[in-house]
């Protein structure tokens, strides 16, 4: 009976990992619903709206701002609700691409509990409310269009002219201008199926109007004034690097890397590329190497290529969310990829019954989903100089899950003995 339910647990363990992290995010959705979040800057950001004019980002706050003078929703209710339903779809997309590779239950574990990936919003919950999500989501969704349409190029070819095109360039001009960075890795999924040579003007197209809008509405202090006004019977107000334009969000940059960076900031910025990037580049890339997985390039090199843009997010402040951003970019391109299935299933019972491989990345398993997390600033901590990756993950939110459950309960439902000791 044992050995019955210990196969059965082995041979779904990919739907158990899927369970934790819905369960997961479950108890984080009911959180989400039941605190004040008027003090995170993310919360903030999305009250941004069109009241002083076209600005970046401004439709989320626009639809909220409309829909609270029709019926008088709470932001409260509103956000908290939407993001639910976007963090929902990241999860359903994500493991609709990872089913792919449910057999191989090491590979799945270090991808699903990844605190750069899936978990990255659940270990520092103001992220939970960045608009960073719908970038995601859409790299996601256009994966789950390359595996569903894989075999069907002309099917495909007319969902990226009128679908998937349309909406990526939605949320670039919409809701978050960080999917312009992203274009080309756009280009590099569909490659997986399409010839390049009749993609570039399609895309080329799609870039240079998201461009174009977005160099053309800039923000200034007249229309941050004039969104602070309409804002202030929600007690919120807009980051004034909206008033400054691209010259203050520079200033902001410059300051905060030269004038604050140090050597220890550097260690926790660099493991935590390591950590979240590196590693993922090398399981999969190796893969490349022993033709488990394959692309349309000669070189097994070439796909970085489409990744170099994507470096101008680090223009940014805030680099644990560039890192979260390129490592789902970055494993969303390899899960898509072309593989031989027989290839990776050798490889894969080779390597566990390779004594001295097997165990090491066991012990490195442990040290990677329960002793280091991703902040939003990667470790770095600005002029206090406290912050660090290095901490409990997974074991620290089990423990404030359970707290949280019991005010939950006792607050709610049923009021529960005080604990004194």
């Amino acid at each position: 009976m044992n050995l019955r339910l210990y196969n059965f647990f082995v041979k779904n363990f990919y739907y158990f990992l899927a369970f934790i992290i819905i369960f997961i995010y479950f108890c984080y959705f009911i959180k989400s619903l039941s605190i004040d979040h008027i003090n995170h800057y993310a919360y903030q950001e999305l009250f941004l709206n069109y009241e002083g004019g076209f600005v970046r980002r401004g439709l989320i706050g626009s639809i909220f701002y409309e829909l609270n003078i029709l019926t008088n929703i709470s932001p409260n209710l509103f956000f908290p609700l939407l993001l639910i339903i976007t963090h929902s779809s990241v999860i359903f997309c994500f493991f609709y691409i990872l089913s792919r590779y449910k057999n191989f239950n090491l590979l799945n574990i270090i991808i699903v509990f990844s605190p750069a990936l899936l978990l990255f919003p659940i270990y520092d919950f103001s992220m939970f409310f960045i608009k960073d999500v719908f970038v995601k989501l859409t790299i996601l969704l256009h994966g789950v269009f390359i595996i569903k349409y894989s075999s069907n190029k002309l099917l495909y070819e007319s969902y990226l002219k009128y679908f998937i095109l349309p909406v990526i360039s939605f949320v670039t001009i919409f809701i978050h201008e960080y999917q312009l960075f992203f274009f080309s890795i756009h280009f590099l999924f569909s490659t997986i199926i399409l010839d390049k040579k009749n993609l570039y003007k399609i895309y080329l197209f799609y870039f240079l109007v998201c461009f174009m809008l977005l160099i053309i509405f800039v923000g200034n202090e007249f229309i941050a004034e004039d969104i602070n006004k309409s804002l202030s019977k929600f007690n919120v107000s807009i980051h004034p690097q909206l008033a400054g334009g691209f010259r203050s969000h520079f200033g902001g940059w410059y300051k905060w890397h030269f004038f604050y960076f140090n050597y220890k900031d550097f260690i926790m910025l660099f493991m935590s590329f390591v950590l979240s990037v590196f590693v993922f580049y090398l399981i999969f890339h190796y893969f490349f190497e022993k033709k488990i997985l394959y692309t349309n390039f000669k070189n097994n090199y070439s796909y970085l290529i489409f990744f170099i843009p994507s470096i101008g997010i680090f223009f940014a402040i805030d680099h644990g969310r560039n890192i979260s951003l390129l490592s789902i970019h970055l494993v969303a391109f390899y899960l898509v990829s072309n593989f031989n299935y027989n290839e990776l299933n050798n490889y894969y019972i080779t390597f566990q019954q390779n004594f001295v491989k097997y165990n090491l990345f066991i012990i490195f398993l442990l040290f990677y989903i329960f002793m280091w997390i991703l902040p939003q600033d990667a470790g770095f901590g600005g002029a206090q100089q406290v912050n660090t990756i290095f901490k409990g993950s997974l074991f620290s939110e089990i423990k404030e899950f359970i707290k949280f459950l019991y005010v939950f309960i006792s607050q709610e439902i049923i009021q529960l003995p005080e604990i004194k000791l």
